[in-house]
């Protein structure tokens, strides 16, 4: 039996945003309000049609843990979401997925941790749903624009090497100065008997950049895999 490995992350945030209904009460009032219910009504039909797309009958919703330890990797991992206001009911809708769904969740580790965990663990019984790209650095099955996908462990690890390199700024991490996905890729592709991490150093010391640069952005850009919970990301073994 498969079971679908669903980022709750995203389905919370996305229910408790289109729960909110702004009123204007006349001589320039406003206010802005939300349900609860409504928002997990609309979690819970996100999950089921997950499921329906997926062929899946089962799922594990995941959500992210507080004491995120890539902070402790870089303080300003995901600093550019400071003072941005959060969904109204974001909060009370988390606890209301986690008392009625099968929820998982850590201290020190993001949602993405928790299904790469969970879904390098059993790659051929789970199929992974997250909207973040970041996802597909993990080898396995995955449901992306609602079709089931297999990502073979050489394109996992081209998607990673890729992440290193470009970086994400939605998370906060800038990669190699002056590199997006075209150069990326030519620096990945090009035949020069370079491993993979030399090439990734070769291009962040052409940058200006350092070795403690380019372990810093990979160490943000690895997801976790099985047995992996608490260890970072290390070079291999040149």
């Amino acid at each position: 039996m498969t079971a679908l490995l669903i980022d709750g992350d995203i389905v919370a945030f996305k229910a408790a945003a289109v729960s909110e209904h702004p009123v204007h009460w006349g001589d320039d009032l406003w206010t802005l309000h939300s349900y609860t219910s409504e928002a997990y009504a609309y979690a819970a039909d996100m999950v089921e049609l997950l499921l329906e797309k997926s062929g899946c009958t089962n799922s594990w919703v995941f959500f992210s843990g507080k004491n995120n330890f890539r902070k402790n990797v870089d303080p300003k991992y995901k600093a550019n979401r400071i003072g941005k206001r959060k969904p109204l009911c974001l909060g009370p809708l988390r606890e209301r997925m986690k008392e009625t769904m099968r929820c998982v969740s850590f201290d020190g580790l993001e949602a993405d941790d928790l299904l790469g965990i969970y879904g390098s663990a059993l790659p051929h019984k789970t199929i992974i749903w997250s909207i973040d790209k970041d996802l597909r650095q993990i080898a396995g099955l995955h449901l992306i624009d609602d079709e089931i996908v297999e990502i073979s462990p050489e394109t996992a690890d081209r998607n990673f090497w890729m992440q290193v390199l470009v970086g994400d700024t939605a998370d906060n991490y800038k990669g190699c100065v002056g590199v997006g996905p075209v150069k990326a890729e030519k620096i990945l592709s090009k035949k020069d008997g370079l491993t993979t991490w030399a090439k990734v150093l070769a291009a962040y010391e052409k940058a200006g950049q350092t070795f403690d640069d380019a372990l810093t952005n990979a160490r943000l850009a690895f997801i976790l895999r099985k047995n992996q919970r608490d260890t970072l990301w290390e070079p291999p073994i040149q």
